[in-house]
């Protein structure tokens, strides 16, 4: 089942945040058909997908050999797009699967958090050309507009960032305020809802053991209500 791709980004995001991840022993050049990795267990042995932390590229592979990832397409979908350095203290080559739970199971907690509704938008520069939401993580289909009744403008900005709700124009806006309009999303509510579904279906000990970099460590049930907290103050900005 294919993933929207303003799901498919919060879903790596989500992944990016919980963390399985491994190193490269040794540097592999764009274009490459296979990778070596210092723990080939952790990855899905008839092939799958990962996603370099340091450029979001996401990678296909085929099977595993040995401790190698081959099948990599050479160009195109899937394919590596830049060179991954040898792990050192300096420049951490860190690759995570996206496996830790299925695509159906990230779509619907993803969506759980979605809802439909106005924020606001305010300049943060002199000038009004750099505008910033009150609240993060917009979908694609979120809109400009500078009203909030039934006769409105959408106003197109010339650059955006959905992650961070920031807007930028080239040239000064006149408006004091603006607002956006579509859906907005949660993530932070989604992690916590993934963690508590590995802890009732048995997978946190599985998840934890397989990775050679587990960026959580703590009882999952605090870290769960940490993303909560996370959660309802990003809620409360709306």
């Amino acid at each position: 089942m294919a993933v929207a791709l303003e799901i498919q980004y919060i879903a790596y995001f989500m992944l990016r945040e919980l963390g399985l991840g491994t190193y490269v022993p040794l540097a592999v050049s764009a274009g490459s058909s296979s990778i070596r990795v210092l723990n080939a267990e952790m990855f899905e042995p008839a092939g799958g997908q990962l996603v370099v932390e340091a450029t979001d590229n996401v990678i296909t592979y085929t099977g595993v050999q040995a401790d190698t990832l081959v099948g990599v397409p050479e160009t195109g979908t899937g394919s590596l797009a830049d060179d991954l350095v040898e792990y050192t203290e300096e420049g951490a080559s860190i690759l995570y699967i996206p496996t830790l739970v299925t695509t159906d199971e990230l779509e619907t907690v993803i969506d759980r958090y979605r809802t439909h509704q106005y924020v606001d938008v305010h300049p943060i520069d002199g000038e009004k050309k750099h505008w910033r939401c009150r609240r993060e993580w917009l979908g694609e289909d979120v809109e400009l507009r500078d009203s909030m009744g039934a006769t409105y403008n959408v106003i197109t900005p010339d650059d955006d960032d959905s992650e961070t709700g920031e807007f930028d124009f080239d040239s000064a806006r006149s408006e004091s305020l603006l607002y956006a309009y579509g859906p907005f999303y949660n993530p932070w509510f989604s992690i916590a809802d993934v963690i508590e579904s590995l802890i009732l279906s048995n997978r946190w000990s599985t998840y934890l053991s397989v990775g050679q970099i587990a960026r959580v460590r703590k009882d999952p049930y605090e870290i769960a209500k940490i993303y909560r907290r996370r959660g309802s103050l990003l809620e409360s900005r709306t």
